[in-house]
């Protein structure tokens, strides 16, 4: 019988070591100006090439900001209701 031994969770695999990235995912509320971040680690990215020009700006058009508004609005914890947000994705 084989056993994989398990990692310990503050280690990281050759893959991640390679090509784990990180990202930060920034939430402005419209109305009271508060920011909401929250870091998250990524392998890969979905990004529209095709559309494009070049690579630098697919990933320029990645971390455009978007206009969260009508059954899209962000839930703001500062004033405790839905509100008109703009998201944006930043690659670190």
């Amino acid at each position: 019988v084989l056993r994989q031994e398990r990692r310990p969770s503050s280690e990281t695999s050759w893959v991640q070591d390679l090509f784990q990235g990180m990202l930060s995912n920034e939430t402005r509320c419209l109305v009271c100006e508060n920011v909401t971040r929250r870091k998250e680690a990524f392998i890969d990215l979905s990004i529209e090439i095709s559309q494009n020009k070049s690579l630098t700006s697919a990933l320029g058009k990645f971390s455009d900001r978007e206009l969260l508004n009508d059954g899209n609005k962000f839930y703001c914890d500062t004033c405790c209701c839905l509100q008109e947000a703009e998201k944006r994705m930043k690659i670190f």
